[in-house]
């Protein structure tokens, strides 16, 4: 599949959303053949500030606020230092 730009995935997130107003981020992931945590990232990118952070959000956030690199969150929390650079950037 090729790597899709996000106003792409924006407006496929939209159009699905039309049609499932209610649906969560595991069905958009499943719909649009990407991973939950990826359609969450993208639902709050169309979706902004109304979108609560997830725990494991909040988490990674305490951590930057205590002033963590993403290398140190990702070996704390036993994560790739890229899965940390992902969640902080959207």
């Amino acid at each position: 599949m090729a790597k899709l730009s996000r106003k792409q995935a924006k407006e496929i997130i939209e159009t699905y959303l039309a049609q499932h107003p209610n649906a969560t981020s595991s069905e958009i992931g499943k719909a649009i053949g990407v991973s939950k945590q990826r359609a969450h990232q993208l639902l709050k990118l169309v979706k902004g500030a109304d979108t609560p952070l997830t725990d494991h959000e909040l988490v990674i956030l305490r951590y930057v606020a205590m002033g963590n690199t993403n290398k140190e969150i990702g070996k704390t929390l036993n994560l790739d230092e890229q899965t940390i650079k992902n969640e902080v950037t959207v």
